[in-house]
């Protein structure tokens, strides 16, 4: 069976936001009527659904400037209040909020410590970095990098030295030439081999 309150046929948006909501102890107009999923009320205005919140805004304050957000700084969704609401933009409603991106940017340092000011900060894609943590890495990765290139074996797995005559490079890495002679040789010895074990086809007939 219908409510009464929700079968009643309003006037105007007005009327139907000022018959349902309840005040609270703390202020807040918490809407009654159907919500989104995300917590926000739900009104129909003009012919077509919108959120309550944007219309209460509106019918106190005017239209919300193009681009521009409704803050609730109750931080309650469900609040028509609108006074407990600032129309911002995209960038600052979403840095007030309880998100990753407001908790980055409320940081002051980094996470060893650095300071995030001026001097010290950079930016990649948009994201803050630390000049002290970076030339740290680098410092690091340049000194892990020039042990790699010294070489420290003297001998291939094989038993080969690796001296002038028997050693070659190839980008950056150490290669014994006795042990490609021998891998040469095997698959130089296996094609002879294939070549012997499978004649072409017509191979040996005498022309005609």
């Amino acid at each position: 069976m219908w409510n009464e309150r929700e079968s009643k046929q309003y006037d105007s948006p007005a009327e139907r936001l000022l018959a349902k909501f309840i005040l609270s102890n703390t202020g807040c107009w918490l809407w009654s009527g159907s919500t989104t999923p995300g917590g926000y009320g739900r009104i129909v205005a003009g012919g077509r659904k919108r959120y309550a919140h944007r219309v209460s805004y509106e019918l106190a304050y005017g239209p919300i400037q193009e681009g521009l957000q409704i803050d609730h700084l109750c931080r309650v969704t469900i609040c028509i209040n609108p006074e407990h609401m600032e129309a911002v933009t995209n960038r600052e409603n979403v840095l007030r909020g309880n998100t990753f991106a407001a908790h980055n940017v409320a940081k002051t340092h980094c996470p060893l410590g650095h300071a995030y000011d001026e001097a010290n900060t950079t930016r990649d894609n948009g994201k803050r970095k630390c000049r002290t943590c970076l030339r740290k890495r680098s410092r690091e990765y340049n000194g892990c990098a020039t042990k790699i290139i010294v070489p420290t074996k003297t001998h291939c797995l094989l038993g080969h030295a690796y001296d002038d005559a028997n050693t070659y490079w190839n980008r950056g890495s150490r290669y014994c030439r006795s042990c490609r002679r021998r891998r040469n040789s095997r698959r130089w010895r296996t094609t002879v081999e294939y070549v012997r074990t499978h004649p072409e086809p017509g191979a040996g007939r005498s022309a005609t």
